[in-house]
């Protein structure tokens, strides 16, 4: 059972490397690895500038916002001892979309509201 643990964390954090390289050199600029790996700290090439400004704080926070959600998934179903439990068991996805909607029916012009609704409903109605 230890082994096949190891295997599989091996085998996630390849297809984690693999994908975290394939979305650096993926798009409409075509670069190269080893072009990417040398100059990245250096000023000289404005395709790898476009890489290190634009593509490399994305894939970090997606990075970040990935193991958020993972460990509030994880922290939901310890707290609430159930396996299967996610967010709609307490109530959290359904106070997010009424005051969303409430938002949007009341005042449609305040759209860009919608996630600090969603948040204000998500707290307020799960505790």
């Amino acid at each position: 059972m230890k082994n096949r643990v190891i295997w599989l964390y091996v085998i996630v954090t390849t297809v984690l490397i693999l994908a975290i390289l394939w979305s650096l050199l993926s798009g409409s600029i075509s670069i190269t690895f080893w072009e990417i790996a040398t100059q990245l700290f250096s000023s000289g090439n404005d395709n790898v500038a476009i890489i290190r400004d634009l593509r490399l704080p994305r894939i970090i926070l997606a990075l970040f916002a990935g193991a958020a959600l993972s460990v509030s998934g994880l922290l939901l179903q310890a707290v609430l001892k159930n396996p299967l439990a996610d967010a709609g068991v307490i109530g959290i996805s359904a106070g997010a979309q009424l005051f969303v909607l409430s938002l949007l029916t009341f005042s449609p012009q305040m759209y860009n509201w919608s996630p600090v609704a969603a948040f204000i409903g998500g707290v307020s109605l799960a505790c």
